[in-house]
Formats: structure tokens, sequence, C-alpha cells
């Protein structure tokens, strides 16, 4: 008949906190005689194991904010959404896997296809042009090549629409801002000019109301559209899932096209290109939101870098 051994139990210290650190460092225990006799020594390595043992490695822009991805255990990290038309989208993607690293996941899913318009323009002639996104300078761009009488001076909302304009033949000036830079930077500039407003059917901020109330004369012309479209199957798979989506947002419409698409159950990480769009991004019910120190693409990106490595953080 087998005897009963009776096993004692080693009982191991708590880890101790040691001054002067924020590591943890686990406390020594002192062997009895007996333990300290059977104990196996401790040894040096040998050339050969320090040479063959892993070596830490640099974490990538992507771990750096979101943990490390070599653990089974860790949770998925999360992925962009980019919901504006497909050419800017694509431009911020690649903006946004150089900063975070060429694994980044970017889900494309465009909520708004832009449609060209040919309306009537008011009469002229006008002293300069306004231009309120890189759409309404490719606008411009085409007026021009169809022979259609413009100013040549383009007084634009940001420095992306500047160059746009530029590249058109235009000579541009940047409000670095929005709308109400932009009114200001005219009002300045040029206050008894005649100005016609090249812009889409939707357009944050009415800027001929604001230029008139100034007593400066201003017209418009709407030259293109942006028709909604729904979302890509893998977007909507994203937002219906339990893991953080992150969202940049660029304007008020692209949050009241993303709220129309249904209930959202994933968290939202949201960075709003400005204070309007933060505001209106409310309805969203963000678990994270910041707001970008300038409006524009730069200021965004680096919005989106200080967002998730706080959410990485926590």
């Amino acid at each position: 008949m087998p005897r009963k051994v009776s096993v004692r139990p080693i009982a191991y210290p708590l880890p101790k906190a040691q001054p002067g650190g924020n590591t943890w460092v686990m406390a020594t225990q002192s062997l009895a005689p007996a333990e300290r006799a059977f104990a196996p020594p401790e040894r040096a390595l040998a050339p050969a194991e320090r040479a063959s043992a892993p070596a830490e490695r640099a974490l990538a822009p992507a771990e750096r904010a979101f943990g490390p991805t070599d653990r089974a255990s860790a949770p998925a990290q999360p992925a962009f959404l980019l919901t504006r038309p497909a050419p800017a989208s694509a431009r911020f993607a690649a903006a946004l896997r150089g900063a975070f690293g060429p694994a980044t996941r970017v889900v494309i899913s465009p909520l708004m296809q832009t449609v060209v318009l040919t309306p009537d323009l008011p009469p002229g002639p006008f002293d300069a042009l306004i231009l309120t996104s890189e759409t309404g300078a490719d606008a411009a761009r085409r007026l021009s090549a169809d022979a259609v009488p413009l100013p040549r001076r383009a007084f634009c909302v940001g420095d992306r629409t500047a160059r746009a304009a530029a590249q058109a033949g235009f000579d541009a000036q940047s409000a670095q801002g929005d709308a109400q830079a932009l009114v200001r930077l005219i009002a300045a500039a040029l206050p008894q000019g005649r100005f016609l407003h090249l812009r889409g059917r939707d357009s944050a901020g009415d800027i001929v109301q604001q230029l008139e109330t100034l007593g400066i004369t201003a017209q418009q012309a709407v030259v293109y559209d942006q028709q909604p479209r729904p979302l890509t199957a893998e977007a909507a798979t994203l937002l219906a899932g339990a893991a953080p989506v992150v969202l940049p947002l660029f304007s008020p419409r692209s949050v009241d096209l993303l709220a129309q698409t249904g209930p959202i159950r994933a968290p939202l990480w949201i960075a709003a290109i400005s204070p309007a769009v933060a505001e209106r991004a409310g309805n969203l019910l963000p678990a994270r939101i910041v707001v970008a120190g300038r409006p524009d693409a730069d200021a965004l990106l680096q919005a989106l870098e200080n967002l998730c490595a706080a959410g990485g953080r926590t």
C-alpha cells in the first residue's frame, strides 16, 4: 500500500517597489540550510548562450501608441476609419501609415462622392476668387480650361487649398485657418473688391453673407456636390465590433452622414479638425475625443497621435 507523502508549500513574498523607480523587483527569500543544500547553483551564461539570447528591439510607432503587437493575449489594435471622398482618404491613409507604421489597419469608406456641376456663373468681372476646398480649386481649374473668364487672384481657406489653386495657375493666398480667418484676411487685404466664391452645395460657414455684412461685394456659385454613399461592408463590420475605432473627422456633414448609417457599437476614438466638428461629433457618443490645434490635416494627424498614445496607456 503506497504511503502518503506530505508536501509543504513554500510561500513567496509579494513584489516590493524599489525607491527611485517604477520597476517592480521580486524580493529574495532566505533559504533554510536543507534548501540551500539542494538548490541548484546559479551559473553565468556561456558565450554562445549570450550570443543567442534574444535582443531587445525598438518598438514600431503603432506599438508605441497601442502596445506590443506580438502577444497572443494582447487586445487588437484599433483600426482607423476614413470617410472622406476617395482621393482625400487615400492621401490621409498614406500619412497615417507614415506616422503609425506600414502595418497600420486603415479602412476607407467614403461617405461622399464628388459630382461636378456646371452652373451659370454670376456676371462679373470679379477681383478675386474665394476657395474653401481643394475641390473648389479644381473647379476653378476646370472653368479656366473651358475659357471661362475668372480672376487670377484667389483667397483660400488653408494651405492645402492654396497649393491646389497655385498648381492650377492662380495667385493664391492662404488664410491658414477656417471660414472666419478667411473673412478677416479678405477684409484686410481687399475691402473694396468684388469676390466670387466657388463652393460645394454643402458648405460650412456662409462666407458671402459674412462679407456682405462687412460691406464687401461677394457672390457665389455652386460648382460641385458631394452626394452620400453607404458604408462599405468592411466599415460596417468594423463599427459593429467591440474594438475601438479611430475616426478622423473633417466636416460636420461627415458626422451627420455617419450618424445616419445606424447604431454604432464600437467605441469611437474621434479626432475632430475643428471645435465645430467636435461639437457635432458629440452626437456619435464618442468614448474619446480630441480637437486639432489648427484646422488642417497635419494638425489633425498630430491630434491622432496624441489620442492613440493616451488610449494605449489606459
